[in-house]
This record gives structure tokens, sequence and C-alpha cells, in this order.
């Protein structure tokens, strides 16, 4: 049943839940309000669920959808006055590869520990801009099969869990934009060797330096790490290993001491490195840093000296 873009209003009628053969419902981007009905979980054959962008919807997100035995796909974000708690019955979606639930603004409670239980086959966690509050469950370490996690500007407390470093399968982490994280950086997560992208930025309680397992991230493109002024101790040199690091950014951190010049290795990769607003970095700049073939190259408010390498490239 597919009526995404068609000015629907009203609300999503209950009677949805007699459509016992249902396998594929699309209802995005309708000016639908009000709740969205429990009886749709007794849609025994429910494979894929999108809801979302009907700002109009309030409410919770019902607990029967923990009954959608054959559920893949569950996409309920950016819908306006949706809030409530995730329902810690998802725990028993076996088959559910994608929870999108971001971009619910009204979205409160912790993360339920049973998503934990999702190992074989979740995919994409998508919690993003939400008010979820407390710890991030360890149990998120047991989601073998994750590929994309996003926990961006929420409430969540406590500290960055080392076990995220066992998310073998991992392509794009990002913890941001949350003033209640503390602790460091795991070192645990250079052990995401799938890692393709990488934002930790806007921690402001989130301290130590940046481990040097950050080298170990053999496939990583994209490094942000900036507004995270706790931050401290120097560049790792480990960093020039990175021999798929297209994109780097940190400013506004308390890093100190030089550039290493290992970053000239990365002379068939790194196009973008933004590295300002960092008071405590000197030295000069190392003349390695000529062979990189860079389309933007940021090195502004720092304590930087000497000359500017010569281009060879």
């Amino acid at each position: 049943l597919s009526l995404f873009y068609n000015s629907l209003t009203g609300s999503i009628p209950s009677e949805l839940g007699l459509l016992i053969n249902l396998d594929i419902l699309r209802l995005p981007y309708n000016v639908l309000t009000g709740l969205i009905p429990s009886e749709m979980g007794l849609l025994p054959k429910l494979e894929h669920a999108y809801i979302y962008c009907m700002h109009g919807l309030s409410g919770s997100i019902p607990s029967e959808f923990g009954l959608l035995a054959q559920l893949i796909e569950l996409e309920l974000y950016d819908n306006g006055n949706l809030g409530g708690l995730i329902p810690s019955e998802f725990g028993s979606l076996s088959n559910l590869r994608v929870l999108a639930l971001g971009h619910n603004y009204y979205l409160t409670g912790s993360i339920p520990t049973q998503l934990g239980l999702l190992s074989s086959n979740l995919h994409v966690l998508g919690l993003e801009q939400t008010q979820l509050s407390g710890t991030i469950p360890t149990e998120l370490g047991a989601l073998k099969s994750l590929g994309y996690l996003d926990l961006e500007r929420t409430r969540l407390s406590g500290s960055i869990p080392s076990e995220l470093g066992a998310l073998g399968n991992l392509v794009e982490l990002e913890i941001s934009s949350s003033s209640f994280l503390e602790g460091t950086l795991p070192s645990e997560l250079g052990q995401l060797t799938n890692l393709q992208k990488l934002f930790v930025h806007n921690l402001p309680e989130v301290t130590g330096s940046m481990p040097s397992e950050f080298g170990l991230l053999s496939s990583v493109n994209t490094i942000w790490l900036y507004n995270t002024p706790l931050i401290s101790g120097s560049i790792p040199t480990e960093l020039g290993a990175l021999d798929n690091l297209v994109y780097i950014w940190s400013s506004n951190v308390g890093i100190t001491g030089s550039i290493p010049s290992e970053f000239g290795l990365l002379s068939s990769t790194l196009g973008e490195m933004y590295l300002y607003d960092l008071s405590g970095l000197s030295g000069t700049i190392p003349t390695e840093l000529g062979n990189l073939r860079l389309d933007y190259l940021w090195l502004n408010n720092n304590a930087l000296t000497g000359p500017v390498p010569y281009c060879s490239t």
C-alpha cells in the first residue's frame, strides 16, 4: 500500500490493522495527524513500514509494533510531535534491519538495552536529534551486523562504551553534539577496520587524547573531531597510515605539538585538511605536506611558525 506524496489529511485509520496480508506500507510526506494506531501491530506479514516526514503525528510509538515478527524496515523519523519512549518490545524484532527514529524531538527515555538482542540483522540504527537520555547501552556492542549508528544531538550521558569497538561491520559512526557525554574516546574504536566515516565532535565534556589506535582505521575516509575542547595531547603520527583518508577536520580542541610529517604520506588520497583554531598547535609546517594534492588546507589561528612549504603538485 503506497500512499506517499498525496497530501492526505486526517488520521491514520485503525482499520489498517485489518489488512492481514499487507507487507509494505508507505505513508511519507502526507499531512496526516494524530496517533499511530496500535492496531498496526496486528499485521502479521508486514515487512516494511515507512511512516516519516509527517509533522502532524503525535503520541508515542505503539509498543504493539514489537509484535511485527516479519518486520525488516521501520522508518519513523522526522515526525514532528511523535514522542514517548522507544518500546523495549522492539528487541523481539529479530528480522529488523533498519530502525530509523531520528529527528523526533519529543522522543524521550533511554535506549532500550533489548536492542542489543537484534544482533543478527540490524544494519541501521538512527536515533539522532532526539531527547533520548541515560547512557549508551553496552549491549549495542553485540550488534554484529550494524553498519550505521547515529547518536547525534541527544541528551545521552556517561561515557562512550568501549564495546562499540566490537562492531566490526560498522561503516559510519556519529556520536556528536551532546553536552552530557563524558570520559575519553575509547581506543577500542580503532578496531573498526570497516569504518569509513567517524564523526565525534561538539562533545564539551569528553577528555583525554585522540587515540593512536585511530591509525588502524584502514578504511576510514573522513574524521571529524572538533569543538571538543578538553581533548588534549598531540595528533597521532599513526594517522599517516590511513591511506584512504580524504577529509580530516579538527578545530577548537586542546591538541598540542606539531603537525605530523607523516601526513605527507597521504598524497594519493587526502583532499581536505582543516586544522585551525588550535592554539596549542606549534612548530613549522612539515615540508612533506607539499606532496599532498589538497583541494583545501586551513591552518589559521594556530601557533605555527616558519615558511609555507613549496607544493610539488
